[in-house]
């Protein structure tokens, strides 16, 4: 990356602004298809779509190249811009502050729900019953309360979705995608199910929480799962099989729809 993109050798916000670009355009996802925002970690994996199960090599997706140009990154317009401060372009990316472009954002928080698991769960057992566990008791609980948290951060995310896109698509004022049959043609065939599926996690949610009002320690979890697997199972399957099909819908419409495309990216800053 140029060096004017970045404020010093270790700034990777511009690398990470790029990959945010790419991600928008739906040339990488999140290997297992979760829904997270890009982050500089080297604990997320993400691989491009010409890679990914199912998508050919002569896909839509896999037969073109990224398009768009991040002007932050170009040389000075100026053809006599010698590369350093004293060019006359007030805008010359060479003596322009990179704090300017590259600046910290404030995002819209996104909504929480309301049974979040919040802190450590021995916080809320009794000292007593906590000193008669040994580790592996201990480290049984904790996964526990990993899925809970979990199920509870994915709800959280299925909400976002509604909120951000679906419900923002529809208040969107001139309309993004128009006429309205077209735009909810797009709305079903991106976002498929997915509010059937935050209705079930709800109500694995809701089941966990009577659990934990029941007793102080959560001794059984696997009838829990049980119902949950019956429920998912009726409805993942149209889901799952129907990814491919949004991310080409999706693809083309951010090709088409520069009003769209800058909904997806401001949207996306929110989450």
């Amino acid at each position: 990356m140029p060096t004017y993109t970045r404020g010093s050798p270790a700034d990777r916000r511009y690398a990470l602004f790029s990959a945010h670009s790419l991600q928008n355009q739906l040339w990488f996802v999140e290997v297992d298809w979760d829904i997270k925002p890009l982050r500089d970690s080297a604990e997320d994996v993400f691989r491009f779509m010409g890679e990914m199960e199912g998508m050919g090599s002569g896909d839509a997706l896999t037969g073109e190249l990224p398009k768009g140009v991040l002007t932050m990154a170009t040389r000075c317009y100026s053809p006599s811009c010698t590369e350093d401060r004293k060019c006359y372009s007030p805008r010359c990316p060479y003596k322009t502050d990179v704090e300017s472009f590259l600046g910290q954002r404030d995002p819209t928080p996104l909504p929480t729900p309301a049974r979040q698991v919040r802190g450590d769960w021995s916080d809320a057992v009794d000292p007593i019953i906590l000193r008669d566990l040994n580790d592996t008791q201990k480290r049984r609980q904790q996964i526990i309360h990993q899925a809970i948290q979990s199920e509870n951060q994915y709800e959280a995310d299925l909400t976002a979705a509604e909120t951000l896109f679906i419900q923002g698509l529809r208040e969107s004022n001139p309309q993004i995608i128009s006429p309205v049959r077209r735009r909810e043609d797009f709305i079903v065939q991106v976002f498929s199910n997915i509010l059937v599926i935050r209705e079930a996690t709800r109500r694995l949610i809701e089941n966990f929480a009577i659990r934990q009002r029941e007793q102080p320690l959560i001794l059984t979890v696997g009838d829990i799962f049980l119902e949950a697997a019956a429920d998912f199972h009726d409805i993942y399957p149209q889901y799952t099989g129907n990814l491919p099909h949004a991310e080409i819908a999706l693809s083309s419409e951010i090709d088409e729809n520069p009003d769209f495309r800058l909904f997806v990216e401001v949207s996306a800053h929110k989450i």
